[in-house]
């Protein structure tokens, strides 16, 4: 800013802010209880901000609106704008406790798809939630005037219309992205034969995708009912043998054997394939783990690929999807998954070494005359070949991954070993035992009856500390200050990393 007078003025417009501002505009115009929508940005004070005041008021109504009303403040006083139903769109987390201890609603932006999701979430029906409800971010699919948005369409398939329009779009697909539900095998405990049953699949929700887009006139996540619907069910497992559209799913040790045993009918003695689990693909290609010894969940993936938070309630995951008629609740929480498989293999497929990766991974699953005589365990590991054949391509894939076109501000996925996984929003510094026993000694005498077994400090890097990884890097700790109270004792810490000071509590 010192250097540039005109930086400011001469920032760039994002397709990102046309996306943000165009749905707001769009949803003021539907609600006429919104009073409207203002610009709340920063400013340094002195000189440099009062030229930033005009520059960037300048620069607000030439690419927003003339009429866009733009109020600049110093960034630690936005709180003193907000107010009963006040909402606050802002990427600085910094700012949400004392805006909302003023009334307001405070939502950190992620992307213009997120955002969005939540405004229209907050305003709808009964008006404000709870700011921890929507920071949570919902990403179940619902229909939106902006179809252009990331949002697309659950149909649950009851009519010959529909039957019509899914024949069509497996005819055109490449690829199908698949995902099933069944009720839970311990649902019912009448009796010792139902306790050792395994249920089949009652509903397959499919994502179709032609030439690796999703298909922009439909953007539908069909829903079947395998239980009723002789046609659909065919359609089903048609589509499961067929050679020529590469099934998509995520873990499909459980997943595939149910489908197989809901479509015995048809699939009996045919296999399933050509198969590629994003799950073992992710985990192998990416280095993406939980870091627990348990398996990548849906949930990790899309919010460290896509950006993408999703809440799934328990409740409907454990519902009785056997039961008639599926509620509008089950249907969008079964389409999700559907979708951002779709995402997430559109995602990683348009880079040239992960596709390729990719193919290599794919696998035909045993018919069912072939799984049944196998247990579930068993299944996975005699299907599932691809660990053997990845070779080189995990370090073609580990270059490739810096360049991923990930949502807007997704988490950054770092190049580690395999196994690492750092999604760099804080960090765990672990101190050795003698920095333990050093730290220790600048707690006042009060405390020292409470020995640590070992000490953790969370700490939040700067964006530049992030361009490189280092995890098993020596840091050095200084104590800054102490803060307490009758209830505990806390330091307050410089870490330094790399010649880098960092504050951690």
């Amino acid at each position: 800013v010192q250097k540039r007078a005109d930086f400011f003025r001469n920032l760039p417009k994002m397709a990102a802010m046309d996306q943000l501002w165009d749905g707001l505009m769009l949803l003021i115009g539907e609600r006429k209880d919104i009073e409207g929508i203002q610009i709340l940005t920063g400013v340094p004070q002195g000189k440099f901000g009062r030229a930033a005041k005009k520059h960037k008021t300048q620069w607000c109504k030439r690419n927003l609106s003339k009429g866009t009303k733009v109020t600049c403040c110093p960034s630690a006083e936005k709180f003193k704008f907000s107010g009963y139903k006040h909402i606050l769109i802002d990427d600085r987390i910094s700012h949400k406790h004392a805006w909302e201890s003023k009334g307001g609603v405070f939502i950190r932006h992620r992307n213009g798809e997120f955002t969005l999701r939540c405004v229209r979430k907050i305003i709808s029906g009964s008006g404000v939630t709870s700011s921890q409800e929507q920071s949570e971010a919902i990403s179940l699919l619902q229909p939106s005037p902006n179809r252009d948005n990331g949002v697309c369409h659950s149909t649950l398939i009851s009519t010959e219309e529909d039957v019509e329009a899914f024949v069509q779009a497996s005819k055109d697909a490449d690829v199908a992205c698949f995902d099933v539900e069944w009720r839970p095998d311990d649902y019912q405990k009448s009796s010792r034969k139902t306790r050792s049953q395994k249920s089949m699949a009652a509903i397959c929700q499919l994502a179709f995708l032609t030439e690796s887009k999703i298909d922009q006139k439909q953007r539908r996540v069909f829903v079947v009912d395998l239980s009723r619907g002789v046609t659909e069910r065919d359609i089903v497992g048609g589509i499961m043998k067929d050679s020529t559209i590469l099934k998509v799913c995520f873990g499909s040790e459980e997943d595939v054997s149910r489908l197989q045993a809901a479509l015995s009918r048809y699939s009996k003695g045919e296999k399933v394939g050509p198969i590629l689990d994003l799950q073992s693909a992710i985990s192998l290609l990416l280095n993406i783990g939980s870091g627990l010894g348990e398996g990548l969940s849906l949930f990790d993936a899309a919010r460290s690929i896509l950006g993408i938070s999703l809440k799934k309630r328990k409740a409907l995951q454990a519902s009785d999807w056997e039961a008639r008629p599926l509620s509008q609740d089950q249907i969008s929480y079964a389409a999700t998954d559907a979708h951002i498989l779709a995402r997430l293999y559109q995602t990683l497929r348009s880079k040239p070494s992960l596709s390729a990766a990719m193919q290599s991974l794919t696998f035909n699953a045993p018919s069912l005359a072939e799984a049944e005589k196998l247990n579930f365990a068993d299944y996975h590991s005699s299907s599932s070949e691809p660990k053997s054949i990845v070779g080189t391509q995990t370090e073609l894939s580990a270059k490739e991954l810096s360049n991923l076109d990930l949502a807007n501000p997704a988490p950054v996925l770092l190049s580690l070993p395999p196994g690492a996984t750092v999604i760099p929003e804080y960090y765990g510094l672990f101190l050795t035992k003698s920095s333990k026993l050093r730290l220790l000694n600048e707690i006042e005498p009060s405390n020292e009856i409470v020995y640590a077994d070992h000490v953790t400090l969370a700490f939040q890097p700067g964006i530049s500390t992030l361009e490189k990884a280092f995890v098993g890097v020596k840091a050095f700790v200084d104590v800054h200050a102490h803060v307490g109270d009758k209830k505990g004792h806390a330091v307050v810490v410089r870490v330094g990393v790399d010649g880098r000071e960092h504050k951690a509590d």
